[in-house]
């Protein structure tokens, strides 16, 4: 569901009397019969987009401005994150519940607002990845900086990578900056989902560099270690008329195959479980690979 829809689902105080509601801010509420529909990632949006209408002075930070954004959040669940602008910290007893407060100055620079009315203020996107690198680590900070260029076309990717390296410079000195300088190290301009970032880390940490997006033929592979193809799979991709997605992700294998590589399969949930079980996989997978014999189709950077 995209989140202008979600958005649409939220009431105010007078509707909410009229009904069995779901409080998630002071001033914002859903039909608790909407709130069960809703996937666990839906319903952690809303809980930040409501923290953040309900606020006066203060603004989402860290991953709930990664979220209430859309840009990749690694956690499935976490606190809401908020800040004042002028670094001050409300008391413990004026703080809502489920919500952090970060002691941190933002300059207006690194602010911006979303929903019809700006309703919702909250560091910009860029300000926000490098903020999570600092706070959560260099894992976390990849995963949100590869998102801020996802789907967006090569012409516009440099300014981005421009203004990350930018707003790294300007928090020099600040908590765990360390942090989000090892990120940006790491980012890619390529990647298409947190899962292949993932992916992609790990094998990093065990000193291999893979190449990504890489065509062969007529298709389009998520990671290339050598001769194996490494596909990380979401379930979002058999979502729709599961039967024919099916039957084109087995001719496209039988293809790339007798192309001369070895494929292997990720899913999130393996990612989530085991991380070196899903190494050992790969490793093992990689040995299978150089025992094919050269490949008949060259691999080639995606047009």
């Amino acid at each position: 569901m995209i989140r202008q829809d979600l958005v649409g689902k939220l009431v105010g105080r007078g509707k909410a009397a009229e009904q069995v509601c779901v409080k998630l801010s002071s001033t914002r509420f859903i039909a608790r019969t909407e709130w069960v529909k809703l996937k666990p990632h839906e319903q952690q949006f809303l809980r930040c987009w409501a923290a953040g209408a309900a606020a006066h002075t203060s603004i989402l930070v860290g991953r709930a401005a990664a979220t209430a954004h859309g840009m990749w959040v690694l956690p499935r669940t976490f606190e809401v994150e908020m800040a004042n602008p002028k670094g001050r910290v409300p008391r413990h007893s004026q703080r809502p519940s489920g919500v952090t407060y970060r002691r941190i100055v933002v300059p207006g620079m690194d602010i911006t607002a979303l929903g019809q009315n700006d309703e919702v203020k909250l560091t910009t996107p860029v300000r926000t990845a490098v903020d999570i690198a600092r706070w959560h680590g260099a894992k976390e900070g990849v995963v949100a900086m590869d998102s801020l260029f996802c789907g967006k076309l090569d012409e516009f990717k440099g300014g981005v990578h421009t203004e990350l390296e930018e707003t790294i410079h300007r928090l020099s000195g600040n908590r765990g900056i360390e942090q989000a300088r090892e990120a940006f190290g790491q980012l890619s301009m390529l990647s298409e989902s947190p899962y292949e970032t993932l992916v992609r880390l790990l094998l990093r940490r065990f000193g291999v560099v893979v190449q990504e997006q890489m065509r062969i033929g007529n298709y389009r592979v998520d990671l290339l270690w050598g001769q194996l193809i490494i596909e990380v799979d979401g379930s979002v991709k058999f979502e729709q008329d599961a039967q024919r997605v099916a039957q084109q992700h087995i001719h496209r294998e039988n293809q790339l195959r007798e192309a001369g590589y070895w494929i292997i399969r990720i899913t999130p949930t393996e990612v989530w479980a085991d991380e070196e079980k899903v190494l050992l996989r790969i490793i093992e997978a990689k040995r299978r690979s150089e025992k094919i014999g050269p490949a008949s189709v060259e691999a080639l950077p995606a047009w």
